[in-house]
């Protein structure tokens, strides 16, 4: 999965985009570098409405262009 936009990412709400912007962070790219980072991660984590530490581990895979949970759920369902 390639992250192109904001919307790309597991979780992500409309709302996130103007919560970002107050600390700084304007673009996907600005995104992928802060949740990289464990202090960037924890400033997110205060600013955003409903993000935790799973959902910033799970946009720092979608970013590392791994499954993100739902679609991880998908394949087992298949699978089963």
């Amino acid at each position: 999965m390639s992250v192109n936009e904001f919307k790309d990412l597991p979780g992500f709400k409309e709302e996130h985009v103007e919560q970002l912007a107050a600390i700084g962070i304007t673009s996907v790219d600005e995104l992928k570098a802060a949740v990289a980072d464990e202090e960037k991660s924890k400033e997110i984590i205060k600013a955003l409405t409903g993000v935790g530490p799973k959902t910033i581990e799970s946009w720092k895979d979608a970013f590392e262009g791994g499954k993100t949970a739902k679609a991880e759920a998908a394949t087992e369902i298949v699978e089963a």
